[in-house]
């Protein structure tokens, strides 16, 4: 078991009950019912399996609303770092009112997934009514960059066309680039802030984050970026 996650004080990995189902989802037996969890003890039982196995797990809830509670309870517990709501682009599923933040959670879900990270991913009917792309349409959707590497500005701005990226004079949610002299402004949907990247000529020398809430202009601190997913269109 994986103790450095599991929640001090909890014992539930001490019940029998617990220990021999989570032999039985070790083992990969193909249908394990399970009755008689309420409240928070569902919550209790995927942190369990989760610390004592450390792979992925995937969670499918009956509803937005319920999925939501138990990943807020999961977080509570082992943080953002190891639990992801993958949720509908949606705000409104029928209706078809695309969320931002729901497709910038949904993306970065989505690239943990193709990573086969260590995570509870946790989602709803809806959530997986949108169809996900394999891991083919993901890396040819996405643009690896690092500092130190030479990339034509030009080209860089017609590949962020293709990727579906909308050019403006700022950028303000993810989606937007924006460029200005030797300075690239990407809003990924991999990050939760845009990225600035600084060229010297044809090399990125540098790239920053960018702290919309407290200026757009401000950048504020280095960060290293592998890629820079877009939101991909399935029909």
């Amino acid at each position: 078991m994986n103790n450095g996650l599991y929640p001090n004080g909890l014992n539930h990995h001490r019940s029998l009950k617990f220990q021999k189902l989570r032999k039985l989802i070790s083992q990969n037996q193909a249908k394990v019912k399970i009755e008689g969890l309420y409240g928070s003890s569902l919550s209790f039982l995927l942190i369990d399996v989760f610390s004592s196995l450390n792979t992925q797990i995937f969670y499918l809830s009956n509803s937005k609303e319920s999925a939501s509670y138990t990943y807020t309870d999961i977080v509570e517990f082992l943080g953002e770092d190891n639990c992801n709501l993958l949720p509908s682009n949606y705000r409104n599923y029928n209706n078809k009112i695309k969320d931002e933040s729901n497709v910038l959670n949904r993306t970065k879900t989505i690239k943990d997934l193709t990573e086969k990270k260590a995570k509870i991913i946790i989602t709803y009917p809806e959530g997986i009514f949108e169809k996900i792309p394999n891991e083919k349409a993901i890396k040819d959707k996405s643009l690896n960059i690092k500092i130190g590497q030479e990339l034509d500005l030009g080209d860089l701005n017609e590949k962020l066309f293709e990727l579906n990226f909308e050019k403006d004079d700022y950028v303000q949610e993810p989606g937007d680039f924006a460029i200005r002299g030797n300075i690239l402004d990407i809003f990924s949907y991999a990050y939760t802030n845009p990225i600035r990247l600084e060229f010297d000529g044809n090399i990125i020398e540098s790239n920053n984050t960018i702290n919309l809430f407290k200026n757009p202009q401000s950048v504020y601190t280095k960060k290293l970026i592998s890629s820079v997913p877009s939101p991909i269109p399935l029909k």
